[in-house]
């Protein structure tokens, strides 16, 4: 009965609150129809990785009953999104196809989808590091830069990479807005520098945090999953020869003084950037001027505990 007047209680919290009970996401329909698309569908696609993954880690059956919830959890889901306008129907069909083979996931789904491992290539990673360690962050912008089509559509590719990072269970809250006009560029002026402000493109980072909270107030998993984000975008536009900067944006640095708050209010108004969107990062874009000098690091072995 406890129990019970609990899970009403988490039920009408926001996802983001939740402290209580490892219920993770509403169950009752009604609780569901209060949330948006977007965490619907945030939702749909973290409740149907965790029913794929119990395949992988062999416990579908031993917890029969708790991934049977998320299973009518998915489908309620499911029903409520018909009716809702979204863009994500590729999501839809994945998810409609691991609950219709839910029975026999592994034989009709996994095994039919699933690819042989890629051939041991142990020159790869040094080609790889090689990329990784030429990356520096530029703040000197060359004077002729590519066109504002071109880096648009270089951003567009950074921001498929960021897409395809990992994140913890498949939550895929990240959030992007593309700037190239110096008018909103200037509005961050009193919280970034220079080269922040005068980098041909921008690309602000934020992440939902309407989805994150399954496991208190103080999860990490949404800085995680930003950073893993941000990293593939960085080297992406990096293979390209531009020069690229991860610049800090989070509400630590905004909240810090009163006209950085002042500041971040008027860019998020302009650029219509909703308050459960919480600022992660920008990453700044062009052709430099010039790669800085190499900062030193220590040998590896200075790293390992």
């Amino acid at each position: 009965m406890i129990r019970n007047k609990l899970r009403r209680i988490v039920e009408y919290t926001p996802l983001y609150g939740r402290i209580l009970l490892k219920t993770e996401y509403p169950i009752t329909e009604y609780r569901l129809q209060q949330l948006s698309t977007d965490e619907l569908l945030s939702i749909l696609k973290h409740e149907c990785h965790r029913i794929e993954k119990s395949i992988y880690n062999e416990i579908k059956e031993e917890k029969s009953e708790y991934y049977a919830e998320k299973k009518k959890r998915s489908e309620k889901v499911l029903e409520l999104l018909e009716s809702r306008e979204h863009n994500q129907k590729e999501v839809i069909s994945w998810a409609t196809e691991i609950l219709k083979k839910y029975d026999n996931l592994d034989e009709e789904f996994i095994k039919k989808k699933r690819r042989e491992p890629d051939q041991l290539d142990w020159g790869a990673a040094e080609d790889t590091l090689q990329l990784v360690k030429s990356r520096r962050s530029v703040r000197v912008w060359a004077d002729d830069q590519p066109s504002k089509e071109a880096l648009e559509s270089m951003a567009n590719k950074m921001v498929e990479a960021a897409t395809w990072a990992p994140n913890s269970g498949n939550r895929q809250a990240w959030r992007f807005k593309i700037i190239t006009d110096d008018e909103t560029k200037q509005l961050l002026r009193p919280i970034k520098e220079e080269h922040t402000i005068k980098a041909p493109l921008l690309v602000f980072i934020g992440m939902d945090s309407r989805v994150y909270g399954a496991l208190g107030r103080n999860e990490r998993s949404l800085y995680i999953d930003a950073g893993a984000a941000i990293m593939q975008m960085v080297l992406v536009g990096h293979s390209t020869g531009l020069g690229i900067c991860w610049n800090h944006f989070a509400d630590d640095l905004i909240n810090s003084r009163d006209a950085n708050k002042e500041a971040y209010d008027e860019f998020a108004q302009a650029m219509s950037i909703a308050d459960y969107i919480a600022p992660i990062a920008i990453v700044a874009v062009g052709k430099a001027e010039y790669i800085p000098p190499i900062p030193s690091r220590p040998d590896t072995e200075a790293f390992k505990m």
